[in-house]
């Protein structure tokens, strides 16, 4: 990405990726893993095997190349406190989660299940969306605060709106356009 006069920031990248793949990824992955496991809850059989599989694929790869300690893309980088602090709840959350079901000895597709119980959770779910929020912040207001000037900022305004009033009724009196 370049920023002002040909200045170069690889880690920009690293933060927008990350927060890019949390969003069109691993948050739509969740969320069909959290419906996969209530139809399987009601029908009493595990026919949402593979989406089960591509959640712990996508956070494998969530873990593998941004956040890990010792070698994601943004363990190199000078994270403002924010950022830092949600980076680090989120790594504490899925380690303590995944060891946590595979210190049961559950057979592998139990397992699967299991994993996919904790990977879904409220407290994981809701920490993985403050990290993509906090690095978002963190490249619009410190790493390229003329952001705002730019055009992707018009965009990524306008598909937070379409994203947001979208699910509102027409009607609810509270709604400002």
């Amino acid at each position: 990405i370049n920023l002002n006069k040909g200045n170069r920031n690889t880690g920009a990248v690293s933060l927008l990726s990350c927060a890019i793949f949390i969003a069109r990824s691993l948050q739509k992955s969740s969320q069909m893993v959290v419906e996969g496991l209530i139809e399987d809850g009601m029908t009493g059989k595990m026919s949402n095997g593979q989406l089960y599989s591509k959640l712990m694929e996508d956070f494998q790869y969530l873990w593998d190349v941004f956040i890990a300690p010792a070698g994601g893309s943004l363990s190199t980088l000078s994270l403002s406190v924010d950022a830092e602090d949600s980076l680090n709840s989120v790594r504490r959350l899925l380690v303590s989660s995944v060891d946590a079901v595979l210190a049961k000895n559950e057979p592998s597709e139990i397992s699967a299940v299991s994993i996919a119980r904790a990977l879904t959770s409220v407290e994981l779910t809701s920490s993985v969306h403050g990290l993509r929020e906090a690095l978002f912040r963190e490249y619009t207001l410190n790493i390229y605060p003329v952001f705002r000037r730019h055009i992707f900022h018009e965009w990524a305004c306008q598909e937070a709106k379409q994203n947001r009033f979208a699910r509102h009724a027409s009607s609810d009196k509270y709604l400002i356009p």
